[in-house]
């Protein structure tokens, strides 16, 4: 039996699900935009149409859901490795969220000070894909929290815990079965998102530039009756979707790469919690009315689609992955109530044959030349009347923020605060150690990237000191312990507030 509270000051899409052994109750905190029907739960949209609840068995997953029943709970998460679920074993019984720091703050625990490899950890999971989920992290309080890529849990309510693969949608064998499979897909996980029988049914648009995938996206969500996209402008910076939009009959709002910080309440805290290393901040604009949304974009398309940069494995790996911008937004999108649809993904399991297709004689005609080269996306784009020429001419990424640039004037002052409490929390020898790497090994290890990057060699030593200054190197390794755990006590303070007995809505009727 699935018992449930919903705590208003959550984030939208957020939930913590609590297991105790050999008890029948499974008790669920959560967000306002957390769908419960029955003993079901969903934050999340699917290709299968909503009132049957088939989520479990979807090959095409958007966020994550649970269902409690007699024997066992089942969690399930998406088919793509921009999200994670976390679950901790704490006395006799397991908590499992889609939100890290509302895991820790439902079990009173945080970050472990000591260890600043989260990020170094997070990168190694995209390496290896689901072959190395579930991964532990440390915390705190001496626990480990296990981290879920790309795979099911299920607990039984002896809290013995298996691990499930995600089922596996036909495999494409040609360009037009799997545009179809793209079309198909995109049209019934918009269905699922904009089902009435939602108690919150969900708005749709797409994010749109000048570029390949974000365009393959968009002309794949104007067919499904996506009618809405947001796109970004600088001067002398031209990625504008604005003209593709015009072609495919969609209202383009555009917005300047700047206006996140105005529109949205400090969600560089967000950002730097996800703990990806990069980040597309520029989206948090959605907060411009645009939440509670299912936002259709070319999300991982590099990886997949991509001639020059396809860089995607067994198990949803990426071997070569330093970064993953599109995982920076997650805590975010849970709090704006945004779900992304990383149309690339669709299917992605099929990746060889993906790229035998991209390759394929019958996609020569759409090869132009170049460095900046998706056959598959240009030739969606084309078809849908927007001229060669017009767009896909380099790569801009407009939505990108630089990570030393994302904290803003007050974050960057409370940052600084939090990094001289967690230096001054050290031994003596590691306050030193500190202090000679953030004086001396940073630096040059700046300088000897500016150099490699210039005269073009040592590329596998460039890259690796590229990856230590994101992700281990100080002072920016800690950013994630201070977002967490601001995040941390913002969440803990709404459960301690909410009261104990508030509940959601029962099932919609038409269920």
């Amino acid at each position: 039996m699935l018992s449930t509270r919903v705590v208003p000051g959550l984030p939208r899409l957020a939930w913590c699900a609590t297991v105790t052994r050999n008890s029948p109750e499974v008790a669920l905190v959560h967000g306002e935009m957390v769908e419960i029907v029955g003993d079901t739960f969903i934050a999340g949209a699917w290709d299968a149409p909503f009132p049957d609840l088939g989520v479990f068995n979807a090959t095409t997953v958007m966020g994550s859901a649970g269902r409690a029943t007699d024997h066992e709970v089942a969690f399930c998460n998406a088919t793509h490795p921009c999200t994670d679920l976390h679950s901790v074993r704490v006395d006799g019984a397991v908590h499992v969220s889609n939100s890290l720091p509302l895991l820790l703050a439902f079990t009173d625990d945080g970050p472990a000070i000591r260890y600043r490899k989260y990020q170094a950890d997070r990168v190694a999971r995209w390496h290896a894909g689901t072959a190395a989920s579930p991964g532990p992290i440390p915390t705190r309080r001496g626990r480990e929290v296990l981290v879920h890529l790309g795979t099911d849990i299920t607990i039984s309510r002896e809290l013995e815990m298996t691990t499930t693969h995600k089922p596996v949608p036909p495999e494409p064998y040609g360009f037009t079965e799997y545009r179809g499979m793209l079309a198909n897909t995109v049209k019934r996980v918009v269905d699922n998102a904009t089902d009435r029988a939602r108690h919150h049914p969900l708005r749709t648009l797409a994010t749109l530039s000048a570029g390949y995938d974000s365009g393959a996206s968009a002309v794949l969500g104007a067919e499904a009756g996506i009618h809405d996209a947001i796109t970004f402008t600088m001067p002398g910076h031209a990625d504008s979707g604005t003209p593709i939009g015009k072609v495919l009959g969609i209202k383009v709002v555009e917005y300047d790469t700047a206006a996140w910080r105005d529109v949205s309440s400090e969600p560089e805290i967000e950002v730097a919690a996800s703990a990806s290393g990069a980040t597309v901040a520029a989206l948090a604009v959605l907060d411009d009315g645009w939440n509670d949304s299912l936002v259709v974009n070319g999300g991982l398309g590099d990886e997949i689609w991509g001639v020059e940069h396809g860089d995607w494995g067994e198990g949803l790996s990426q071997p070569g992955a330093g970064t993953f911008v599109e995982e920076s937004l997650h805590e975010y999108a849970l709090r704006a109530g945004v779900i992304f649809f990383f149309v690339p993904t669709i299917g992605a399991v099929h990746y060889e044959e993906i790229r035998r297709i991209t390759e394929s004689d019958e996609m020569k005609p759409w090869i132009t030349g170049g460095p900046y080269q998706r056959p598959i996306p240009r030739r969606i784009i084309e078809a849908a009347g927007v001229p060669r020429g017009s767009f896909a001419t380099q790569k801009r990424a407009s939505a990108a923020v630089v990570t030393d640039a994302l904290l803003g004037p007050g974050a960057q002052a409370d940052f600084e605060h939090f990094w001289r409490a967690a230096r001054a929390s050290q031994t003596p020898v590691r306050r030193l150690a500190f202090r000679i790497e953030v004086a001396v090994l940073v630096p040059l290890a700046r300088y000897s990237d500016a150099v490699l990057y210039k005269v073009k060699r040592w590329l596998r030593l460039r890259r690796s000191l590229h990856r230590w200054r994101r992700h281990r190197a100080l002072p920016l390794a800690y950013r994630f312990h201070w977002a967490v755990g601001i995040l941390i006590d913002r969440y803990a303070a709404e459960l301690a507030a909410a009261p104990p007995d508030s509940r959601s809505e029962g099932p919609a009727d038409s269920l």
